[in-house]
């Protein structure tokens, strides 16, 4: 007899075929190291029709959600429930559901509907996750999503050719609205593809950021543009094609597009309010969170990006949650890269 773990296996090879490439990168990873090793654990004597038809409950989506949420180190919101049950939901629909008769299972889509009564049993358990934020920042993949949106999209407009610098800019440095559309077209030194900008809290700091090459093409593209049309000689890097500043919601716009698309390919629905990675403080938590796991100073991170406290602290504590993984390994580094201990190392 074939073991469980072999021929689920095969099931979850055959299913990533029907995937997209954003798909199999959210669904196959927490399927393959978490359900597996779940029906592993609890149904490895049986075969795989038997499981699927006949010994597979409600309460195995309830278990095996739980059990992803205790053996991976990384989860601490609560929507972490919804993103297991979102994978495991595609996973039965596309491929179980359709090789194994089992009503009682098909009658319980979608599976998020069981996202509260898990996290009651969570609580029961004493696992208290984070609740879901307003404004999430975006994942690796999503901001790959983004990128790979623009590659598909044609320019014609304007904005078409705005919107990806702004929110490659985002997602690079997180600067806030503000302080990308306040920034002169002089702040950018073609020559060098850099982009001046100056420090919040002091006019005589200023930082010359050097940008990949691949924004360098798009401002080339994106002057080409401009310089062919009279009317859009502002002295500002970004406006509108009324030659005025460019205003919050036309990132809003293009983001809910993203959005969309996105939802659509990955057949879930964001709430708009939340738990929503798609806005322009998603993006650009994305990139602080980045930066901070790097090592860079929050005040620094601060000033020249311009963001609020708030946001600046609601990354810290993501931060500090990544750290908490293996606490004992980063402070055992973090002080072994102090003077002091060569100092008292020393014979």
């Amino acid at each position: 007899m074939k073991k469980i773990s072999c021929s689920i296996s095969e099931e979850l090879d055959a299913y990533s075929n029907y995937l997209t490439k954003h798909q199999r990168n959210q669904y196959v990873p927490k399927l393959k190291n978490y359900f597996i090793p779940y029906l592993a654990e609890n149904y490895e004597s049986i075969e795989i029709k038997e499981l699927f038809e006949s010994e597979f409950t409600k309460r195995d989506i309830i278990d095996s959600t739980i059990f992803y949420i205790t053996k991976n180190k990384n989860v601490k919101s609560i929507s972490a429930i919804d993103d297991f049950l979102i994978a495991l939901n595609s996973f039965f629909q596309r491929k179980i559901l359709k090789d194994y008769n089992n009503q009682n299972i098909a009658r319980l889509l979608p599976f998020v509907k069981l996202s509260n009564e898990i996290n009651i049993c969570l609580v029961e358990e004493g696992i208290i996750l984070r609740a879901k934020e307003s404004f999430p920042a975006i994942n690796f993949d999503e901001s790959n999503f983004i990128l790979d949106y623009f590659k598909k999209s044609s320019k014609k407009r304007l904005i078409s050719y705005e919107c990806p610098i702004i929110f490659e800019l985002f997602m690079l440095y997180g600067f806030s609205y503000d302080k990308l559309t306040n920034l002169k077209r002089e702040a950018y030194d073609m020559e060098r593809n850099s982009i001046e900008i100056q420090f919040d809290n002091d006019s005589r700091s200023i930082v010359s950021l050097e940008l990949p090459y691949k924004l360098k093409e798009q401002f080339y593209e994106l002057f080409t543009f401009r310089n062919s049309k009279e009317n859009l000689n502002s002295d500002y890097l970004f406006v509108n094609e009324s030659n005025n500043l460019i205003m919050h919601d036309i990132a809003s716009r293009e983001l809910n597009k993203i959005r969309k698309a996105y939802e659509k390919e990955m057949d879930i629905d964001y709430d708009v309010d939340q738990n929503n990675p798609f806005t322009a403080t998603g993006l650009q938590k994305y990139a602080i969170i980045k930066m901070l796991l790097a090592g860079m100073n929050a005040t620094i991170i601060s000033s020249f990006t311009n963001q609020q406290d708030e946001i600046i602290k609601s990354c810290q504590i993501r931060v500090s949650e990544q750290f908490q993984m293996d606490i004992n390994r980063y402070v055992n580094h973090m002080i072994r890269g102090i003077a002091t201990y060569d100092v008292f190392n020393d014979n």
